[in-house]
């Protein structure tokens, strides 16, 4: 993999750009590396599974889709194999039938348990360099950061 040892460019900002962008895919295969290798899990599967125990364990695939950043339709897919492995199951909702729910099975709290070790392993592995309050203070940068690309977003779809 090439280096980019100095970026030539005038502005801070848009280098901070650059470098968040870069850091993040960076991050994404480190953590899918790291977690097949460790737990010959994948980690959006184990983020879905996170995301449904925090929740009571049920969530509609669209709520899924907005926590992990992922489309829908891959969502779907990623259900029906977590289905098949057993560590979910979906059901109308009781209070829409057009609705479906995705439920954590036990099997799949058993799952997510067995991989939260290397989940706070990487973490550990990522994060360690930061304080609690360095990570405060970046937790709510990254937060403005998302919030103006939510609102990015809002003004492209009213074009």
């Amino acid at each position: 993999m090439v280096r980019i040892r100095e970026i030539n460019h005038s502005e801070s900002i848009g280098k901070s750009l650059m470098l968040l962008t870069q850091t993040s895919r960076l991050i994404n295969k480190y953590i899918d590396a790291y977690f097949y290798r460790k737990a010959r899990f994948s980690f959006i599967k184990f983020m879905v599974l996170k995301v449904l125990a925090s929740n009571n364990g049920v969530m509609k695939p669209s709520e899924i889709a907005e926590w992990t950043q992922t489309e829908r339709h891959n969502i779907t897919t990623l259900t029906r194999r977590l289905m098949k492995d057993g560590l979910v199951l979906t059901k109308h909702s009781d209070k829409d039938r057009r609705s479906t729910e995705v439920i954590l099975t036990d099997k799949g709290r058993e799952t997510l348990n067995r991989v939260m070790p290397v989940a706070r392993d990487l973490i550990e592995k990522i994060m360690s360099s930061l304080t609690e309050t360095d990570a405060e203070k970046f937790s709510q940068m990254l937060e403005v950061l998302r919030d103006n690309v939510y609102d990015g977003f809002e003004s492209i779809i009213k074009i």
